[in-house]
């Protein structure tokens, strides 16, 4: 629990090993994160989320690296198969994936489970991906399925690093969009249209080097760069929608997935047209939650 983006995290979901039985991990003084190769991306992820909606609750899956023992295999069944039977049990609203990955995603059992959670009204984020990771070949992403909602990054300003994300086909200047996601002709006919929606790319505040003391994490503030933290930007917005949504409707009814992707972030959304490296544009936070406050009056 750090003072300046607090958060509840429920659990980390891990495995070890090979096996398929799931670790849970409540208590940041179990030895068993000691196991654990790194964490300082996740940390980062999640103080992003923190920031915009304290005292969320988060619940963390551990993914495997190179070399590391513990964790899901991302493009294996146990990972969405685990999220898919424990939606009820945790009250699971939203998915944000910030992880570029060279799995591959083509498997029938996978997109069935993207379906269920579909179904459950999950709004599943990922990442759109940087440094040329767009070029993909189709199917290591799961933004390939139509289930999922890609976040792209915005150069909003200059502080940090400036992003040099590069303009993807070279057609954006990387001065002004840096990772707007286009494919090929082929990925944009046959598959998800690469970016749903932009959020800021650079000059995020984020944690880095966590360190655990007296019960809280704690870390450096430094501003971040990359849609790795333009997409927990659109998780926490979303999670605010879902707030204000119950403030407005007078319980914690949660608003449908379709009234809280289709209406209200469209709502908010600088353009209602599908531009083909911007998605519907950037979603401004102040027209959307009162967007959802209003919805829910509405839906009363």
């Amino acid at each position: 629990q750090n003072t300046y983006a607090p958060v509840n995290i429920l659990g980390m979901i891990t495995v070890v090993s090979d096996g398929t039985t799931p670790v849970i991990i409540t208590s940041p003084e179990d030895p068993a994160l000691q196991n654990q190769i790194g964490t300082g991306h996740g940390f980062s992820v999640i103080s992003v989320i923190g920031a915009l909606a304290p005292q969320i609750n988060i619940v963390f899956l551990d993914l495997k690296k190179s070399g590391d023992t513990w964790g899901f295999d991302v493009s294996k069944y146990g990972l969405w198969t685990w999220l898919d039977n424990n939606i009820d049990a945790y009250d699971i609203d939203i998915i944000s994936m910030s992880q570029v990955t060279g799995e591959n995603f083509a498997d029938s059992t996978i997109n069935n489970i993207f379906e269920s959670l579909w179904s459950k009204e999950v709004l599943m984020l990922v990442a759109a991906g940087n440094e040329n990771a767009f070029e993909n070949g189709g199917w290591q992403f799961p933004q390939v399925y139509t289930q999922w909602f890609t976040v792209g990054s915005i150069d909003h300003e200059t502080r940090g690093t400036t992003s040099l994300k590069d303009a993807r086909t070279g057609e954006i200047s990387a001065e002004l969009w840096g990772s707007s996601w286009f494919e090929n002709s082929y990925i944009y006919q046959y598959f998800n249209l690469a970016v749903n929606w932009l959020m800021p790319g650079n000059g995020i505040p984020i944690l880095v080097n966590p360190v655990y003391s007296g019960g809280v994490y704690s870390g450096t503030w430094v501003y971040g760069t990359g849609t790795s933290f333009s997409t927990p930007y659109l998780a926490a917005l979303a999670a605010l929608i879902i707030t204000e949504y119950h403030r407005g409707i007078g319980s914690n009814q949660d608003p449908p997935l379709q009234r809280l992707a289709d209406d209200i972030l469209m709502f908010a959304s600088e353009s209602s047209t599908f531009d083909t490296k911007r998605g519907f544009g950037f979603v401004d936070f102040y027209n959307a939650l009162w967007y959802a406050f209003y919805k829910g009056r509405l839906d009363r």
